[in-house]
Parts: structure tokens; sequence; C-alpha cells
């Protein structure tokens, strides 16, 4: 198991899992009693972002992005880019940012129908493990050997010092409404 997040319809919680026993999401309406969703290929759900009720994003493995609009009953793959996606997080149902190895940051303003490649000049060995937005001007992603960049204007990005030599493995901003 790998995230959590609430869907923000009712009690609803998924979890990204592995689908070691055939599950890719694990899912409860009512936040105690799970079930197991599976999906058209074995790949681990390593975040899940729900910018809208119900409408949410899960970064995948496989060059992969999943997206549900029915509270996360059925899933779509959107393929994009190469390698693993460790991060990701969306300002509303439409603007996305994720990220993962190979030093990539992809962004779509389409709800995931297209997604492009930030700030290419990131080293190829750089792996994000995590992605977090304030706004759709400011965030942060950050990764293994204490790597983390920022965005002032969601779309370059640059690196700042790292204060440790560890993997960094998870983030939170909390965005005001």
């Amino acid at each position: 198991l790998y995230t959590a997040r609430r869907t923000g319809v009712g009690d609803t919680v998924l979890i990204g899992a592995t689908c070691n026993d055939t599950a890719n999401f694990l899912r409860a309406e009512d936040g105690f009693n799970f079930y197991g969703i599976s999906l058209d290929a074995c790949l681990v759900q390593w975040d899940i972002s729900c910018p809208s009720p119900g409408i949410c994003f899960s970064a995948a493995n496989g060059q992969s992005i999943y997206h549900t609009t029915d509270n996360g009953v059925n899933w779509t793959r959107l393929q994009t880019g190469w390698g693993y996606y460790h991060g990701i997080d969306c300002v509303d149902e439409n603007t996305c940012w994720v990220a993962g190895e190979h030093g990539q940051i992809r962004y779509t303003h389409n709800a995931g129908l297209t997604w492009e490649r930030q700030q290419p000049n990131i080293p190829d060995s750089v792996v994000f493990w995590r992605l977090r937005m304030l706004d759709r001007r400011h965030g942060y992603a950050i990764g293994e050997k204490g790597v983390i960049y920022r965005t002032n204007d969601g779309r370059t990005w640059r690196q700042l010092p790292a204060f440790t030599t560890e993997k960094l493995l998870d983030l939170h901003i909390d965005r005001k409404s």
C-alpha cells in the first residue's frame, strides 16, 4: 500500500496498491470496508490526487496515469512519457502535474488528454517521489538523494539546496480554500 486519499464524496477512501492480490486500488465508501479494484494492467499506484469530489488521478508505473470521474469505481489509463510516475497533484479537475523517474515533471491543462514535459534540462538521473502544488504557480517536487525542486510559475522548475542525501518520500502543502 502506497498512498491513501479521500475522494471528497462522503467517506469514500482510495488506497493505491501493488496489485499483488489482483487489486490496483482498495476502495471503501464508508472508510472501513475496503474491496479491491483491478485495472487493465498490474501497475503500482504510487500517489492519488482528487481535485474535485469523485474526480481523481493516480500516478503509476508503466508510463501511466489513471483517471476516474465516478468516485473511483472505474478508471481510464492515460499513458504519457516513460518510466514510473511517483507523485501527482491537481489543483482542479483539468490542471495536474506528475513527477517521477528520468527527471520528468509533466503538466496537463485538459484533464490528462495531453501531458507536456516541463523543464527538460532536469538531469535524467533525478528521481522524484512526490510533487505538491500550492496553487497553479507554486509547488515543490522532492525525491532521491534529497533532491528538491521548486516552481514559482507552474512551468519552470529550479533546484534548491539539499539538506540531506537521503531519499525524500513525502511532502504536504496545506492549500487554504
